[in-house]
C-alpha cells in the first residue's frame, strides 16, 4: 500500500504534560474493543481502576470522565496507563489522535490535526506544506467501493487546488477566490461525468486565473454587504454546541474585525490542511465543491478571529486556529452544520463565500 503524509507529520511528539491544552481532558475517551478486553484482565490496583471507569454508551466503550478529565490523567498531567503498561496499552483513540487516516483503496492518506497544539504550531509554522509517499508492504489494501475514476479525477484536481493554494504570485484573498472558482466548474464537468484533467492544467496559466479573478469580482458586485454575510455566519456559528468555555468570547469578538491578519504563509498552509484533509473525501458523496468551500470559509474564518485581535503573535494566531478545528472538527453535530450551511445557497453560495475572501 502506498502512504502519504504531509512532511511535518514525522516530526510531531506529543508534549505530554506540558501541553497546553491536553487532549485527555474534555474530550470523551473512546475505547476500542480490543482495548476495552485488554483492560478487564489487568491485575492489581490498576487494573481495578480500569474495571470501574470502563463503561457502555450507545454500544460503545468508554471511560467515565471525571470533572472532564479522564480518570487516569494524574496531576502531572500524565498517563497512568501509559506509565505503567507502556504506550501500546492505549487504546485506538489514545495512540493515534491527533494523527488521523483516510483509506482510497491501495492508497492511505495520514496527517496531523490542527485542533492539537503541538499539531497547530507544525502546521502553521511551515515554510511550505510538502508531502511524502511511500511504499509499506505491511499494509494490506482491504476491499472497497470507491469509484476508480472518480477517485482519479478528484486526486487530480486536488493537486491544482493545492497549486493554486500554494501560489504566492496572488494574495491568499486571491487564491482562495480561485480555488472556489475551479471547484465549481469542476463539479459541473464531474456531475456530466466529464474529465477534469483540462481544466485543472488551463488554471496553471496566469491568463486563465487572471479571467477567474475577474469573473469572481463581478460576482461579488453588488447585493449583500460582506460585513452583513459574516454576520449571518457568526450568528450560526455562535448556536451551535460550545465544547470550550474560550468559543463564545472569541466568536463575539469576531462581528468587528478591524486590525490585520497574519502573513498569508500561515493562512496559505490551513488552506492546503483543509483541501488535503477533506476534499479526496468526496469520492463517497461526489460534493467535491462543497469540500472546497469548507476549507476556505475555514481559513477566511480563522483570519477574521486573528484580525478581531489587535497585535496577535504567532502563537495566539495558532491558538485561535487550533479552537477552530477544536469547536468545528471535533463535534460531528458541528461539523454536520457548518456542512449543511454550505449547502444552503443563503448560506455557502459562492458568491457570498467570495465576498469573505476578497
Amino acid at each position: 500500500m502506498k502512504v502519504t503524509a504531509p512532511a511535518h507529520y514525522a516530526l510531531f511528539h506529543c508534549l505530554a504534560g506540558a501541553c497546553p491544552d491536553t487532549c485527555c481532558v474534555g474530550w470523551e475517551v473512546v475505547v476500542d474493543e480490543e482495548s476495552a478486553r485488554r483492560y478487564r484482565g489487568v491485575d492489581g490496583a490498576l487494573g481495578e481502576r480500569l474495571r470501574a471507569a470502563l463503561e457502555t454508551t450507545d454500544g460503545e466503550y468508554n471511560f467515565h470522565l471525571s470533572d472532564g478529565r479522564c480518570p487516569f490523567l494524574n496531576g502531572e498531567n500524565l498517563c497512568d496507563i501509559h506509565s505503567a503498561l507502556g504506550e501500546d496499552a492505549l487504546c485506538r483513540t489514545c495512540r493515534r489522535f491527533p494523527r488521523f487516516e483516510h483509506d482510497y483503496g491501495a492508497v492511505r492518506e495520514r496527517g496531523l490535526s490542527l485542533s492539537c497544539p503541538e499539531a497547530a504550531r507544525l502546521i502553521m509554522g511551515a515554510e511550505r506544506i510538502a508531502f511524502e509517499t511511500h511504499e509499506d508492504a505491511s499494509l494490506e489494501v482491504q476491499p472497497n467501493d470507491i469509484d476508480a475514476s472518480l477517485y482519479l479525477e478528484l486526486r487530480a484536481l486536488r493537486r491544482a487546488l493545492i497549486a493554486l493554494a500554494q501560489n504566492r504570485g496572488h494574495s491568499i484573498g486571491e487564491r482562495m477566490a480561485l480555488c472556489l472558482q475551479l471547484a465549481a466548474e469542476a463539479q459541473k464537468r464531474l456531475d456530466a461525468g466529464e474529465a477534469v484533467e483540462s481544466l485543472c492544467a488551463a488554471y496553471r496559466d496566469a491568463g486563465v486565473r487572471r479571467e477567474g479573478l475577474e469573473k469572481a469580482r463581478r460576482m461579488t458586485a453588488g447585493g449583500r454587504d460582506a460585513e452583513l454575510i459574516w454576520r449571518d455566519w457568526l450568528d450560526d456559528l455562535s448556536a451551535l454546541e460550545r465544547l470550550t468555555g474560550q468559543w463564545g468570547g472569541v466568536l463575539a469578538g469576531a462581528y468587528a474585525a478591524r486590525g490585520e491578519a497574519g502573513p498569508d504563509g500561515e493562512y496559505e498552509n490551513l488552506l492546503v490542511y483543509y483541501l488535503y484533509r477533506y476534499f479526496l473525501e468526496s469520492v463517497f458523496d461526489g460534493a467535491a465543491c462543497r469540500s472546497v468551500k469548507l476549507a476556505v470559509l475555514s481559513v477566511a474564518l480563522i483570519r477574521r478571529l486573528h484580525r478581531a485581535e489587535r497585535d496577535a503573535d504567532r502563537a495566539r494566531r495558532t491558538e485561535l486556529a487550533r479552537l477552530y478545528s477544536r469547536e468545528i472538527e471535533h463535534s460531528q453535530e458541528n461539523l454536520d452544520a457548518v456542512w449543511a450551511m454550505l449547502g444552503d445557497v443563503n448560506r455557502g453560495g459562492r458568491r457570498w463565500l467570495l465576498k469573505m475572501c476578497l
